[in-house]
């Protein structure tokens, strides 16, 4: 199999928690991993910078990036820096 016959190759799940997206019923996503909550504001935020870098990359690629908000700690950090530097997330909630 190639990249292009591969269905998870343009579909990335960004989560606090790999664990998560499976549950959530989108364990056929790549997954990116946020910083963990209990993290300090002073050192997350440069981790989510470079959360962000990777996101803006596949989107710039062509991938379908999608943010499961209730698997990410720094769900609304996050959202703020992709929207300042011009992009925006499909959001997903994970399923009760």
């Amino acid at each position: 199999m190639n990249v292009q016959d591969d269905c998870r190759s343009r579909r990335i799940l960004v989560v606090g928690d790999p664990g998560l997206a499976a549950l959530a019923g989108m364990d056929d996503f790549g997954l990116i991993q946020t910083p963990p909550a209990g993290m300090e504001p002073e050192f997350a935020r440069p981790a989510l910078d470079l959360v962000a870098d990777q996101i803006e990359d596949y989107l710039r690629h062509g991938y379908h990036v999608s943010l499961l908000t209730s698997a990410v700690p720094w769900a609304d950090e996050l959202l703020e820096i992709l929207a300042q530097r011009g992009f925006v997330l499909t959001c997903h909630s994970s399923k009760g």
